[in-house]
């Protein structure tokens, strides 16, 4: 769930099914005119920001055919990418849950949201908390990011946002190479696990994450925020987050009966632990283990 994909992105189309808008069915046009030379760039029924694109490059780019990235899960997933922002990434929380509904209507059994908007101090629209109650009553792991509005450099942390802060929800923050808490992520007592969400962009000093990208100009390209078509080098919650999506795919594809709840402690049971031990509020459980999560069985402990 995220800001559409690029359907004809040469590293993804093997894994991608039909793009859903929801935005465009009940939004309306997701248009851009370039006031200088007056062209008009329409995204209708595709990515019009290069955020979902990156995603889904992380999760299933195709594997070993001599383009550009490896997604995590390969050709072990199929995208159902269900575009739920406009080309800025605007969206509102009565998109989210229709986009919910289409993930549960398509029977998804993963759901990225690298979505995080809401704070938690605001609390949750009823109906979203509905919506995300049902797909887990209906067996769909959801996976969330914590939100990058923290500043630990200045010791200023925000409250994991909705909907990762959700009862039953995967709640993913971010490390950077060296290990360390990102700078952006936030934290707090419904953190559970760090993935791989990267540091600055190309061109600064930082190592972002490098994933697909729309091969035609999109909003972040047309903005000048990215300078790159087809692959991009961008960070936050939102990279980490569908690197634990990814391996939740792998573990269904492996064990396909595995409950939302399953799927959450065995992250956090195979979890490696850094900084205080056990739970932090920096950290959560520790950083995404794949291997671990992959080889483990059982359902972890109860939480």
């Amino acid at each position: 769930i995220d800001s559409g994909v690029d359907p004809e992105h040469p590293d993804l189309q093997g894994n991608l099914l039909p793009v859903e808008d929801i935005w465009g069915e009940f939004s309306g046009s997701d248009r851009l005119l370039n006031r200088r030379t007056r062209e008009l760039f329409d995204f209708a029924g595709r990515d019009g920001n290069g955020h979902g694109t990156h995603v889904s490059g992380v999760i299933g780019a195709i594997l070993n055919n001599g383009e550009g990235v490896a997604g995590i899960a390969g050709q072990k997933v199929k995208i159902l990418p269900i575009k739920v922002t406009n080309l800025k990434g605007e969206t509102t929380a009565a998109l989210l849950v229709e986009a919910i509904l289409r993930a549960i209507e398509k029977k998804a059994r993963v759901i990225n949201m690298s979505i995080g908007a809401i704070g938690a101090d605001q609390g949750i629209s009823r109906g979203l908390a509905l919506a995300l109650d049902m797909a887990l009553e209906q067996g769909i792991t959801i996976v969330a990011a914590s939100g990058n509005e923290s500043e630990r450099v200045k010791n200023e942390v925000t409250n994991v946002s909705l909907p990762a802060a959700y009862p039953g929800v995967v709640s993913v923050g971010a490390f950077i190479a060296s290990g360390d808490v990102a700078d952006y992520s936030n934290g707090g007592d419904t953190l559970d696990i760090l993935g791989p969400g990267g540091s600055g962009g190309l061109g600064s000093s930082g190592m972002p994450v490098i994933s697909t990208w729309p091969t035609y100009p999109a909003y972040e390209f047309l903005t000048a925020r990215v300078t790159t078509l087809s692959y991009a080098g961008i960070s936050g919650t939102s990279m980490a987050t569908p690197h634990v999506s990814a391996v939740v795919a792998l573990m269904l594809a492996q064990e396909p009966d595995l409950t939302p709840q399953q799927v959450r402690s065995r992250l956090i049971a195979t979890a490696t632990d850094v900084g205080p031990l056990g739970f932090d509020v920096d950290s959560g459980y520790g950083i995404l283990n794949a291997e671990k999560a992959l080889l483990a069985k059982g359902d972890g402990p109860r939480l």
